[in-house]
């Protein structure tokens, strides 16, 4: 499951939350037993880049052409107890699998998604598979799979860390085309720029008093000078 390139990007999982549905109709013991085992169960995403840059020929000239191809593998850890199995839900078809211990590599299961053009929440519910509690839940994780951003290769995303600037995005943007991107960089910087031009706007607003603000702290400032001096002088005011 390497990429071509052998290219990389272990990233964070976005969204990962416990639900505890119900508490189990098993006794203590295997409750307790059932619970650790379901507590290990982690579930992550890791991307491979298979990207490729392509020569191609428009109207008889040469140009490169980038062609974004990314697999996500999303993984479950640590499922190496044969009391539990685990449902994975996945949102954008409805498809439904069940994992067991036995199907696991080392207590890891990892499957790919190649749909890199849309975002998707995958949901893990953590099933019971043995005493009187058999097949009730217990605990649920979800992950939300990213999608790839067009946008973010653009000269203008390079060193910027804005969010329609990054390379994986896990909600949808406003904009679809080219202008609207463009759009939203004008509002953006006309936002990052409101303190300073505020700021400039009340200054020419109150120029005048400012100029005689100035005037009169330059007379008092000559007064007290003028004063100290006499006072050194040892002359009488």
């Amino acid at each position: 499951m390497r990429g071509q390139k052998g290219i990389k990007i272990l990233i964070l999982v976005i969204a990962l939350s416990f639900v505890n549905v119900k508490a189990l109709s098993c006794n203590s013991s295997d409750n307790n037993m059932l619970n650790k085992a379901a507590y290990r169960v982690k579930v992550d995403y890791e991307v491979v880049d298979n990207s490729k840059k392509e020569q191609v020929s428009v109207h008889g000239n040469s140009t490169n052409y980038y062609l974004p191809n990314y697999k996500f593998i999303i993984s479950i850890y640590n499922l190496d107890s044969p009391f539990i199995y685990v449902k994975v839900t996945d949102s954008f078809n409805g498809n439904i699998d069940y994992i067991s211990a036995d199907m696991a590599n080392d207590g890891i299961y990892s499957f790919s998604d190649y749909n890199f053009n849309d975002i998707n929440t995958y949901t893990f519910t953590i099933i019971s598979a043995t005493g009187q509690c058999v097949d009730e839940t217990i605990k649920t994780l979800t992950l939300v799979k990213p999608k790839y951003n067009v946008f973010s290769e653009y000269d203008y995303c390079k060193d910027s860390k804005m969010y329609y600037c990054q390379k994986f995005i896990t909600s949808d943007l406003s904009f679809v085309d080219e202008q609207g991107f463009f759009k939203t960089i004008n509002v953006s910087s006309s936002d990052n720029n409101k303190e300073e031009y505020s700021l400039i706007k009340n200054l020419n607003n109150n120029k005048k008093i400012i100029i005689a603000a100035f005037i009169i702290t330059v007379f008092i400032s000559l007064i007290i000078i003028v004063i100290h001096k006499l006072k050194t002088r040892g002359d009488t005011i």
